[in-house]
């Protein structure tokens, strides 16, 4: 866990250190919102996720739709836990003050829990989130946050309904290889919690996820 933390401070700084110009700051993964004129694809991997992809729609100039897709195979500190999610994420552009910008996002949609146990069918609510985005320069971002991607899974065979509460804090950045093409970093620390009819348990939950974005 200290080496994964290491290397991504490493990243962030040789980042800064090295990057070059570019015409115009862009990022997918923090608080800021693509012009409406263009669209963009991004796809990392990492843990506990296998695959997490997504396609950036702008709406309007402060308004973004995010379908996505994720294979994940494990769930806080426990591993394997393998399922998949199907979101529409909602990312809207609240403020935008020079470098800076925040932005509320939620992420609806659907998960489905294959292994270990019984198949399980929930609702991803996926918020609140709160996202910024500080633009360093025309190349570097660094993104920040506070997650809280709530979901509802239905029980079955035994298994309670039980909601999942996860309270994140994130880091993230986000680097330009080209005018087209980002890479980026990012991490979620915090608790998650399962909370049953029955009484509720916390775990700490870390995810790390590493990957790229492509602008069209």
């Amino acid at each position: 866990m200290k080496g994964s933390t290491r290397l991504f401070l490493v990243v962030v700084i040789a980042s800064v250190v090295a990057a070059p110009g570019a015409a115009r700051a862009w990022s997918t993964q923090g608080g800021e919102t693509l012009q409406t004129s263009e669209n963009a694809a991004h796809a990392g991997t990492g843990f506990p996720w296998a695959l997490q992809t997504g396609y950036h729609m702008p709406l309007i100039h402060n308004f973004e739709l995010i379908p996505s897709f994720g294979f994940y195979y494990g769930q806080n500190t426990t591993v394997p836990l393998v399922g998949t999610t199907l979101t529409a994420g909602l990312k809207f552009r609240l403020l935008q003050t020079g470098k800076f910008h925040l932005a509320l996002m939620g992420e609806p949609g659907f998960l489905m829990n294959f292994h270990p146990g019984v198949f399980l069918f929930g609702l991803v609510l996926g918020l609140p989130q709160v996202l910024g985005t500080y633009n360093f320069t025309n190349a570097f971002s660094l993104h920040f946050g506070l997650r809280m991607p709530i979901a509802i899974v239905f029980g079955r065979k035994g298994v309670p309904t039980f909601a999942h509460i996860p309270i994140l804090a994130h880091l993230g950045m986000e680097y330009a290889v080209s005018s087209s093409v980002n890479i980026f970093a990012k991490m979620d620390m915090g608790v998650s919690i399962a909370a049953a009819s029955g009484g509720s348990e916390a775990e700490f939950s870390p995810a790390f996820i590493f990957g790229g974005a492509f602008r069209f």
